[in-house]
């Protein structure tokens, strides 16, 4: 049962029963959860429909609370979906909570764009962090997490070697993910956290062990042959790749790497060049190996 969904103009007066039932949940710390509420809770007039993302506290009766946000472009964002119970709060334990008839009140804590209020919820849940009651289970982002230690990392790794992922879970993670369209502004997040990492000898090792004894199967082959026949590459990319690869310095070493992975077997050698003797067009000679016209013609170049 709700106390009472909190709007702007009955903030003051839900705080106020809060506190005379509670007092601060841990007296160690200046600031807690009434505080917070006393100092932050939303008076203002918001818009009344529409997208307004906001950050909300959810304070029950047992002194457990909980802060979050809201902000989707996609399913929609606005201060009475939290006020009036349209929308239960991403954290599952809170759900659970709120299900089973927990006697809580709600609050508005700020309003802003997307950008404000993901480090307003920030900033909050880490002044909050060792606060009695907190229900918010995970650090918020850019909080410093402990180290895994090289135990639990060996614990991790023998737990998960040799799981079998089963084709019908294959299949759901697949529909799951058609279709998903990830922002530029996500892309950049990943271009500009990889820029600048530097793997060990050890981590390219490992890489290049697991790579080595991946097997293939035809019909995997089959997959990726069909899913990239047809696909054109627009000039910009073309452009793009061309520019990253500029003034790139191959050491001898992987020269004589990638020669010796690129390298066909002699009785495929023979093939070729017999069947390239025998007047038999390159565009068919490309149909018989399975590769395109122009793998056929460097090979040959390669090999006369």
């Amino acid at each position: 049962m709700v106390h009472g969904a909190t709007t702007p103009n009955q903030a003051t007066n839900n705080t106020n029963n809060s506190m005379n039932k509670k007092s601060a949940a841990s007296t160690n710390v200046d600031k807690d959860i009434y505080s917070v509420i006393e100092e932050m809770a939303t008076r203002e007039d918001y818009i009344e429909e529409g997208y307004q993302p906001f950050v909300y506290a959810i304070v029950f009766d047992d002194g457990k609370w909980y802060i979050g946000c809201k902000y989707s472009e996609h399913y929609g964002a606005h201060p009475n979906m939290i006020l009036n119970e349209e929308y239960q709060t991403s954290s599952k334990t809170v759900q659970e909570k709120i299900a089973n008839g927990a006697s809580h009140t709600r609050y508005i804590l700020g309003l802003g764009d997307k950008h404000e209020v993901t480090l307003m919820e920030k900033k909050l849940v880490e002044e909050l962090w060792g606060v009695e009651g907190r229900m918010n289970q995970h650090m918020p982002y850019g909080q410093p997490k402990p180290p895994i230690s090289q135990e639990t990392r060996d614990k991790l790794s023998k737990a998960n070697k040799g799981k079998v992922i089963s084709q019908e879970t294959r299949d759901k993670l697949s529909k799951a993910n058609k279709g998903k369209v990830i922002s530029q502004e996500t892309r950049d997040k990943i271009s500009k956290a990889q820029k600048g990492r530097v793997w060990s000898q050890e981590q390219k090792d490992n890489v290049s062990k697991a790579q080595k004894s991946r097997v293939v199967s035809q019909e995997h082959k089959d997959k990726i042959s069909k899913a990239n026949k047809g696909k054109v590459v627009s000039q910009e990319v073309r452009d793009k790749i061309s520019k990253a690869q500029r003034g790139k310095i191959v050491s001898q070493e992987t020269r004589e790497k990638l020669s010796k992975a690129w390298a066909w077997p002699q009785d495929k050698i023979d093939v070729l060049l017999s069947m390239y003797k025998s007047g038999v067009f390159i565009a068919a000679i490309s149909r018989e190996f399975g590769c395109a016209p122009p793998t056929i013609a460097r090979r040959l170049k390669m090999y006369l």
